[in-house]
C-alpha cells in the first residue's frame, strides 16, 4: 500500500488554463517547498516558505502551545499527492504536550485522527503520532504516523507551528499550521472560527500563483504585502480599492438572489498572510478564506486556501480556482507596475 497525501490534481489543472501556478515540494531542509513544486507538477512553477525567525528567548520559559492549530501538511515526491489539510488539538502539562492530529484530503470522506505525544525543546516542538484512533483512508493506501520538530513562534493575537516530518515508510515533508482564535477575532459575533471537517458540507481548497521573481526590483515579501493591503480587490473579489485594515468589513455581492455577502478580515503580519470571515449575511457562511505570501526558488507566491461548511459546497470548491485567479491577477499587475516605477 502507498502513503497517502492529497489529492488537487483536478482543480490545478482548471487554474493551469489561467495563470501559471506554484507547485509543492519538500526536502528536509525546504520540506514546504518540495511540496508545492509537486502540486504545480501540472503547472510550471514551485512555490514554498521561508521560515520566520523563532520568537525571542524571553519567552520561551512560558510557551503555551494548547489549542487547535489548522493548516496544512505538504508531502516530497515519493508520496501518492503533495498536500493535504492539517490539524492539530494539543494540551499541555509544563513541557510535556498530548494531543491529536487531523489530516484529509480536501473534498473528500478520506482522513485520519492520530493520537501524539511531543514536549517543548525551547522555540521547538518535538512531536510523535503514535497510532490511528479514527481513519478512512482512500482505497489502495494507508496513514503515515508522523513525528518532527516544528519552529514555534507565537505573537500577539495568534502564533505557527512550522517544521519538517518524517515516518520510515513514507516520504518526508512539511507541516505549517496556525494556532486557530478561541474567540471570533474583532469580537465579531458572527465569525465562525473552527468547522468540523465531518460535516457533509464541509469543504476546502487551494490556489497557488507567482507573483514576482525575487530578482525583480521591488519583489519582496513586504513590498508585495504592502501592495496586498493597499486595496481591498487584492484580499477579495470585489472592484473596492479602499486600504485593508485589521477587523475591515467588506460587502461583496455573490451572484444570485443572495443580497449583501460581508466578510470581516484579519491581518497576521508576521506571517504574511490575512484571513476573510463571511458574516452570517454571506451565501457561502460558515467560511473563510486564508491568504499567504510564500517564497521559493527566487520567486514570491500567492498561497489561498479556503475551507467552510456552508452552503453549496461543491460549487464554490469548483469556482473557487477561477475567483482567487481574477484576484491574483490584479496583484500581479499592480505588483509589476510598482517595479517598473522603482
Amino acid at each position: 500500500m502507498k502513503s497517502r497525501s492529497i489529492s488537487h490534481a483536478g482543480i490545478f489543472v482548471f487554474i493551469l488554463t489561467i495563470l501559471n501556478l506554484g507547485g509543492l515540494e519538500v526536502n528536509p531542509v525546504k520540506a514546504e517547498d518540495a511540496a508545492i513544486e509537486r502540486m504545480s507538477k501540472s503547472s510550471q512553477s514551485k512555490i514554498g516558505s521561508t521560515r520566520e525567525s523563532s520568537i525571542d528567548i524571553a519567552q520561551i520559559q512560558n510557551l503555551q502551545v494548547a489549542g487547535t492549530w489548522s493548516g496544512l501538511l505538504f508531502q516530497q515526491a515519493g508520496g501518492t499527492e503533495p498536500v493535504f489539510l492539517y490539524s492539530f488539538e494539543l494540551s499541555q502539562n509544563g513541557n510535556e504536550v498530548t494531543g491529536t492530529s487531523r489530516i484529509q484530503i480536501p473534498d473528500s470522506d478520506y482522513y485520519g485522527v492520530m493520537q501524539l505525544t511531543g514536549r517543548i525543546e525551547g522555540d521547538q516542538l518535538i512531536f510523535q503520532e503514535n497510532s490511528i484512533t479514527e481513519q478512512n483512508p482512500e482505497p489502495g493506501t494507508y496513514w503515515c504516523l508522523k513525528g518532527g520538530s516544528l519552529d514555534i513562534k507565537i505573537f500577539d493575537g495568534g502564533g505557527h507551528l512550522r517544521g519538517a516530518w518524517s515516518d520510515p515508510g513514507c516520504a518526508p515533508g512539511f507541516v505549517s499550521v496556525e494556532l486557530d482564535p478561541e474567540n471570533p477575532p474583532c469580537d465579531d459575533t458572527e465569525l465562525q472560527v473552527t468547522y468540523d471537517q465531518s460535516s457533509s458540507n464541509y469543504h476546502s481548497y487551494i490556489t497557488a500563483n507567482s507573483v514576482c521573481a525575487l530578482s525583480e526590483a521591488g519583489c519582496n515579501r513586504d513590498a508585495v504585502f504592502s501592495t496586498m493591503l493597499s486595496q481591498t480587490r487584492f484580499i477579495a473579489p470585489t472592484s473596492e480599492t479602499s486600504r485593508v485594515e485589521n477587523c475591515k468589513l467588506t460587502v461583496l455581492n455573490i451572484p444570485g438572489p443572495f443580497g449583501e455577502d460581508h466578510i470581516r478580515t484579519t491581518i497576521n503580519l508576521a506571517n504574511y498572510s490575512i484571513r476573510n470571515y463571511t458574516r452570517a449575511n454571506h451565501a457561502l457562511h460558515p467560511g473563510r478564506v486564508t491568504r499567504t505570501l510564500v517564497e521559493s526558488d527566487g520567486r514570491i507566491y500567492v498561497l489561498t486556501y479556503g475551507e467552510g461548511i456552508g452552503s453549496f459546497p461543491s460549487l464554490n470548491s469548483y469556482l473557487a480556482p477561477g475567483t482567487w485567479n481574477d484576484v491574483d491577477r490584479g496583484l500581479i499587475e499592480a505588483v509589476s507596475e510598482g517595479s517598473q516605477l522603482k
